[in-house]
């Protein structure tokens, strides 16, 4: 299973032309990664090579954690919901060599199943893509009116901002009495 998966990922690596010079400049490492619901997995970096073997208990970063809360780590850097035990560099390094990652999906795709089926998937794939951020705009834009709008559980921002102004004014309003107060008293 290991040795597939090593050259799986190979093949993915070589269709980005940095990935190699990004995995050297990492250096020598082993990580251990314990990603719910996946089974625990090791990563040894090796002379720019990325290899996928059993987990060594002692590794010089281990990752533990769901899935998706790593996929949340390397998209946005917030490591709230998953645990880093090890070298806090090697932990960055992953993240950087992960978020700059610029896999050929379609290379990969047509080798596989031929460029003409390879075309039509990725094509697909990325109009659910805009399908699905133009859903959530959408799906957004629709509560916030709703909010403000028609249930008035939140109030417009103009609202808002007269409130802020009032507040102000009457802090100001206070200061200044309390000054007279204060010239009154003996």
């Amino acid at each position: 299973m290991f040795a597939s998966l090593s050259a799986l990922i190979d093949q993915a690596l070589r269709t980005d032309a940095e990935a190699q010079k990004r995995l050297q400049a990492m250096g020598r490492c082993t990580i251990r990664l314990e990603l719910f619901p996946l089974p625990a997995i090791g990563l040894r970096i090796d002379d720019g090579q990325l290899i996928v073997e059993p987990p060594e208990e002692r590794s010089d970063l281990a990752v533990r954690g769901h899935l998706a809360a790593f996929v949340r780590y390397v998209l946005n850097g917030r490591a709230d919901s998953i645990h880093l035990e090890g070298e806090g560099e090697i932990a960055q390094d992953l993240r950087d060599f992960l978020t700059t990652l610029d896999i050929d999906w379609e290379e990969l795709l047509s080798r596989a199943v031929g460029d003409v089926p390879a075309r039509l998937m990725m094509r697909t794939f990325e109009e659910s893509r805009q399908v699905a951020r133009n859903f959530g705009a959408t799906a957004e834009s629709n509560t916030r009116d709703y909010l403000h709008e028609e249930s008035g559980l939140l109030p417009r921002a103009s609202e808002l901002d007269r409130f802020v102004r009032e507040v102000d004014r009457l802090r100001d309003d206070l200061e200044r009495f309390e000054l007279r107060l204060d010239r009154i008293r003996p």
